[in-house]
């Protein structure tokens, strides 16, 4: 629990993202938000490196749904004493704990000891998503809001904080790095598949794979393995934007595996459509929490995201793929038929002729489509 990751020699370093986590900044916490595939970890360990570097004491720590109030101090403790070389650190607030006197009074004796530290520390508390006891979460939330000067603390998560936190945001204190942060952009997503693949990439397929992974970390790594075991990269290349590799194939299935069924199969159904809107999902799909479903998806899943287009959202275009051969798989004739006259009606009934068409022809309406 106490041990960082180990870090890839083949990382790619990104700049921007690295001097997010300077040591020069006066920021108390740091929030590393994104779904499962992001690179969060990757990146936090790449800014330990830099903050052991500048001098301070890195203690890291994962989460664990088991956790309870005394395993997460302890384990604070343990993170402690293994960052800082000092054997007794937080012989206070384990005694605490050994007398029962209550984590917070634990947890107070052990930010008293930091405060007195001579060296600026580090608390990693990676795995956030997990952390589910209610007397957990008030906890960390206890030591957000009590930090002494030289403490900075990072937590990575896949899903919000339980933990109220939006106060510190208000003072300055916090600062929040999503997905939309952790996203490569063109040029990184090129140098990165260049740098995996060598001369057996150029830019233009380059260019084509980065918007085929859409900016997702993970994408990039499966775009990369897959080139790099084809004798065609271009062959490879259309292999892979249909989801046809096996390494995306079992991982797509891992992450619908993951959610709850009855919102992997409204994921499924809606992949039948080109873009995602609550209102249209609800009337495609009978779903009524549909706004709700699509919310979880985007925190949750690194399959939907926001769009700059208001309420509109976007399903990843490998999932896509994979998720409309699924539902051609588990769907019948007839529940896609239906799927698509409900989504051509909200269509037509909301000034999109175009999409309204589309459906309409997959449903078997060809006079009205062409109308």
């Amino acid at each position: 629990k106490v041990n960082p990751p180990k870090l890839r020699k083949s990382l790619l370093v990104r700049e921007r993202l690295r001097r997010m986590g300077s040591a020069d900044e006066d920021v108390a916490v740091i929030l590393v938000d994104a779904p499962a595939g992001y690179g969060k970890t990757s990146l936090i360990a790449q800014w330990r490196l830099d903050w052991l570097q500048h001098g301070a004491a890195v203690a890291w720590l994962n989460l664990d749904a088991g956790d309870s109030p005394i395993t997460l101090v302890s384990g604070m403790v343990l993170g402690l004493r293994r960052s800082t070389g000092r054997a007794d650190f937080g012989a206070d607030a384990i005694e605490a704990l050994r007398r029962n006197a209550g984590c917070t009074a634990a947890l107070t004796a052990l930010l008293a000891e930091v405060a007195e530290a001579s060296s600026p520390i580090v608390l990693v508390l990676d795995n956030g998503e997990r952390l589910g006891d209610v007397e957990s979460v008030e906890v960390l939330g206890y030591l957000l809001h009590n930090l002494p000067p030289n403490l900075r603390v990072v937590i990575g998560t896949r899903s919000p904080l339980r933990t109220d936190a939006l106060d510190l945001v208000g003072r300055g204190l916090l600062r929040r790095i999503t997905a939309s942060d952790l996203r490569f952009d063109l040029a990184e997503s090129i140098r990165f598949l260049q740098t995996q693949l060598g001369a057996r990439i150029d830019t233009d397929l380059g260019a084509r794979l980065a918007e085929i992974a859409g900016g997702w970390p993970l994408g990039l790594q499966l775009a990369a393995a897959a080139l790099e075991r084809a004798t065609d990269p271009a062959l490879a290349l259309e292999e892979f934007a249909k989801s046809h590799d096996d390494a995306t194939q079992h991982l797509f299935e891992r992450l619908l595996a993951s959610l709850p069924p009855d919102l992997a199969d409204f994921l499924t159904a809606c992949s039948m459509l080109d873009s995602l809107h609550p209102s249209l999902c609800e009337a495609a799909t009978g779903v009524e929490d549909a706004a709700y479903a699509l919310q979880r998806l985007v925190v949750e899943t690194p399959l939907v995201s926001a769009t700059e287009d208001g309420e509109w959202l976007r399903l990843h275009p490998l999932a896509r793929e994979f998720l409309r051969s699924r539902a051609e798989a588990t769907l019948t004739d007839e529940e896609r038929r239906e799927f698509n006259i409900r989504a051509w009606r909200w269509y037509a009934a909301h000034g999109l002729p175009e999409r309204a068409a589309r459906h309409a022809l997959r449903a078997g309406f060809r006079a009205e489509a062409l109308d």
